[in-house]
């Protein structure tokens, strides 16, 4: 950047002094949060901006441009912190409908799930995770029947077209449950003699209920025109030129990876005979226009989870390989969306509805309530997901950080990490927790954007003007990326603050 040359002597030294006059008397600033809004000017120096209480832009709102650590680790993206917040709030039978949006199945994932989300949950880093997994157990266990019975129902307004799917595991119930919600006809057709797949007939009882998973199907049923079992599609039963003759206008293959897996104590027969490779169990699909790929699942090599043939997708495990249950319920939302913008021409309304984002927010923050102890080996307990009281529930959802809400919920961590410790916060002692002030002293303030790097929620930013003043000289030029620090601190501030 160049700067102008001054049309006067001196008049360059008299902006400087300006500046420094100007902030001289500005040492702090003290703020009613979130009450009162208080725009103000930018320091030329570059001053801390508080979004959402601290701000030039008095219309401001938050972006959510970026996803929270736990949603985007999710395979499915669900919305962990949406739902928790509501949680917080004792909002269930909201925190249950958002949760659908991602995931249909909340009651045997909570179950099974190895819970990648908790590992990035930017809470562990003070003390330890959310235990997102739980919570989602709890909520499932605790959303009233009348809004079960509200978001398992069908639209009004149906769309003229059939859609089969094949399989009635993870992948096969969500993408009939979604493709429902865009009021489609849905059947689908399993060759056992129940649904549930992989997850009813290779999860210990002890772990997974029974009663969970015919609750899950029983719901999913209520979306589809029929779950018709002991019905195979392949090379003992229906093909697929069958299907297209029974006027379905779409298939899903949600056949799995064939692969075995014992119960946990079963014991594997000496002599038991070698399973077919999956390419042996798929052979039957390239004579029907659906082509594999090198390790014998289905290919879906252009439009996502749209195979060989038009008008056949795919997804789960028959196209990811063996992998865990949200994995195929992820693929498994890609793909009832494929199937929609396939038959509709575009996406259904469906897709576009749902929570407001600023809505699910928690308005409160309990620093002190400890992670949920686990149940300990030989216990019989493998999750405590039954024993978590209402109580405790809500105090481990409002241990949540609720990351990239642009929202202060007075975490304390940017005062906390602060190294001139020209940040100071109060908090009210009662049970609403608000943040009565948040106060800045720039007199401390070294612009080292430590507290940047460390908000969770993303509310701090500086402003990018920084005190420059043009001489009597030949004209300056100044690099902005040199004056400010662009290799984030966050992994090193953590680790001297854990020492």
């Amino acid at each position: 950047m160049t700067a102008r040359r001054p049309l006067f002597f001196g008049t360059g030294i008299i902006r400087t002094f300006r500046v420094t006059v100007k902030h001289f008397f500005m040492k702090s600033l003290a703020v009613q949060y979130p009450h009162e809004r208080i725009p103000i000017a930018d320091v030329s120096r570059g001053m801390l901006r508080m979004k959402g209480a601290i701000d030039t832009d008095t219309n401001f709102a938050p972006s959510f441009t970026e996803m929270p650590p736990c949603q985007a680790r999710c395979p499915a993206n669900v919305d962990a912190r949406g739902y928790i917040g509501l949680i917080a709030q004792g909002r269930y039978d909201d925190a249950y409908e958002l949760h659908l949006e991602n995931n249909p199945l909340p009651g045997m994932i909570s179950r099974v799930c190895p819970h990648p989300c908790e590992r990035l949950c930017r809470r562990g880093e003070e003390d330890a995770p959310v235990t997102i997994c739980d919570l989602k157990g709890f909520m499932f266990d605790h959303v009233s029947a009348g809004r079960r019975q509200k978001v398992f129902s069908r639209p009004k307004i149906r769309k003229d077209k059939k859609v089969a799917v094949v399989g009635a595991g993870p992948a096969g119930l969500s993408v009939a449950f979604w493709l429902g919600k865009c009021g489609y006809d849905v059947v689908i057709f399993e060759k056992l003699a129940t649904a549930g797949g992989a997850l009813r007939a290779a999860i210990a009882p002890s772990r997974l209920p029974v009663d969970i998973i015919d609750q899950e199907v029983d719901d999913v049923r209520k979306m589809c025109e029929a779950i018709r079992t002991n019905t195979s599609v392949g090379p003992d039963g229906l093909s697929l030129d069958d299907l297209f003759a029974k006027d379905f206008e779409a298939v899903f293959l949600g056949i799995g990876a064939h692969r075995k897996i014992p119960v946990k104590g079963q014991a594997k027969a000496a002599d038991a005979p070698a399973e077919p490779s999956r390419a042996e169990k798929n052979a039957w699909l390239p004579a029907q226009g659906v082509n594999l790929d090198e390790q014998g699942n289905i290919a879906t090599p252009d439009v996502p989870n749209l195979t060989s043939r038009p008008g056949v997708f795919a997804g789960g495990e028959a196209i990811l390989g063996p992998g865990v249950a949200i994995s195929s319920i992820g693929c498994a939302r890609r793909a009832a969306q494929a199937i929609d913008n396939y038959l509709n021409g575009g996406p259904s309304d469906y897709w576009t509805t749902g929570f407001s984002k600023q809505d699910t927010i928690k308005n409160r923050y309990d620093e002190f309530t400890p992670r949920l102890a686990k149940a300990k080996p030989g216990e019989g307990v493998l999750n405590p997901v039954h024993q978590m009281t209402e109580k405790v529930a809500i105090e481990q959802a409002e241990r949540c950080l609720s990351c990239m809400t642009e929202e202060c919920i007075g975490c304390h961590i940017c005062e906390k990490y602060c190294p001139p410790q020209a940040i100071s916060i109060v908090t009210s002692q009662d049970k609403s927790r608000r943040i009565d002030s948040y106060v800045v002293d720039y007199g401390k303030c070294q612009l080292c954007e430590t507290c940047v790097d460390v908000c969770p929620t993303r509310t701090l930013t500086h402003t990018p003007e920084f005190e420059t003043a043009d001489y009597g000289h030949t004209d300056m030029i100044y690099d902005k990326d040199k004056m400010t620090r662009n290799k984030p601190l966050r992994v090193d501030i953590y680790a001297k603050g854990n020492k």
